[in-house]
């Protein structure tokens, strides 16, 4: 198996999947791995992580209608890396294309889906050049292709502008749903109805 040999290389993941289990058998596998096709395995950890309905080619024969993919795993399992590599394939096959990065609020997106450990910059190729502008809020692929922050709120008040907003405006708000996105920002509160007073053993008020 070599680093360009693609289907020697997914064949040979998912085989040593479906049989080790142990951890030291991993490291074991791993040890014996060749230094290209190591940088191989993490460059396509999207791929041969994916499992049964995971993966986009199988649903897509299942069922041809299928337009969303939902990764739902706890802390650590992989899932921002995930999202990062597809992005990457997308703007790989897709050149000009045009990517929204969807997170609750803009410094989310920065910080996980674009700067973080497994975000956009860290799974980037090394012969691919990516270009991240904090400044406008984009990040250009080598393809042409182009990926923008986007706040949710901001989402969903394009999408549905006679039922939602995001800005805080009273009089622009009049007859529509105001998406507070500010709210999830560190250190942001607020009040509801009924909530926990900031004291030991407090009651509810």
């Amino acid at each position: 198996m070599t680093a360009v040999d693609h289907a020697g290389f997914v064949a040979t993941m998912r085989a040593a999947a479906a049989e080790i289990e142990a951890e030291k058998d991993w490291d074991w596998f791993f040890d014996g791995l060749p230094a290209p096709v190591l940088r191989r395995l993490l460059a396509e950890f999207f791929e041969w992580q994916a499992h049964g309905g995971q993966d986009e080619a199988l649903a897509e024969a299942q069922d041809p209608g299928w337009t969303i993919w939902l990764l739902m795993a706890g802390r650590g399992f992989g899932k921002t890396l995930a999202g990062a590599h597809w992005v990457c394939d997308r703007a790989r096959e897709t050149p000009g294309a045009r990517i929204a990065l969807v997170g609750a609020t803009v410094d989310e997106v920065v910080k996980v889906m674009i700067e973080g450990p497994s975000g956009l910059l860290a799974a980037a190729r090394a012969e691919e050049e990516m270009l991240w502008l904090p400044t406008r809020g984009v990040v250009s692929f080598a393809s042409g292709a182009k990926a923008f922050t986007q706040v949710f709120a901001e989402t969903m008040g394009q999408a549905r502008p006679d039922r939602y907003i995001a800005t805080m405006s009273k009089a622009r708000r009049k007859g529509r749903i105001f998406i507070d996105y500010l709210r999830n920002g560190r250190g942001a509160t607020a009040v509801a109805p009924y909530s926990t007073r900031a004291l030991p053993l407090a009651t509810v008020s």
